[in-house]
């Protein structure tokens, strides 16, 4: 996910000069954005949100930032967080090209496809299996309630 911010952004000067809680290599690419990219631990990361030492926050995804409580602090929730790579619950491509690429190409992706979505399924399922849905659910009410209409930084 994106992250969850003070503020509202709505274009990308609303960015420049906010300081945001990102850890790594996304770190470097949104400070070309203009965030002041800042590394802490997940229990520190509520508090600076809610004294305003941080602007903005982005940890995991809706099931573990709601236990952090980052939604009570940080009114606005932005989707996709494009600049970490990870696994993809589809995929996306050209036909024409797909239908190029030799069977056993084809089988390796379908393969690499499936085994990400597992993974990520189950992350969330094997302890709890009721916590994916629940996470989604959360998700979209929270989005809709605070009237969002498929923000994307």
């Amino acid at each position: 996910m994106g992250g969850w911010f003070r503020k509202e952004i709505s274009r990308s000067d609303d960015l420049k000069g906010l300081k945001m809680r990102i850890g790594g290599f996304a770190g470097t690419i949104v400070a070309k954005l203009g965030l002041v990219p800042q590394q802490l631990a997940a229990g520190d990361i509520y508090p600076a949100l809610e004294k305003g030492t941080l602007d903005a926050c982005e940890w995991v995804g809706p099931y573990d930032d709601e236990k952090l409580g980052f939604y009570k602090v940080a009114k606005y929730y932005y989707y996709p967080g494009w600049w970490e790579g990870c696994g993809q619950a589809h995929n996306i491509i050209n036909l024409a090209k797909w239908n190029e690429l030799p069977k056993n190409y084809q089988s390796a992706i379908l393969t690499a496809s499936g085994d990400a979505w597992e993974w990520v399924l189950g992350r969330y399922d094997y302890n709890n299996p009721a916590a994916l849905n629940g996470c989604c659910r959360k998700a979209c009410n929270c989005a809709r309630s605070a009237g969002c209409h498929g923000s994307v930084l």
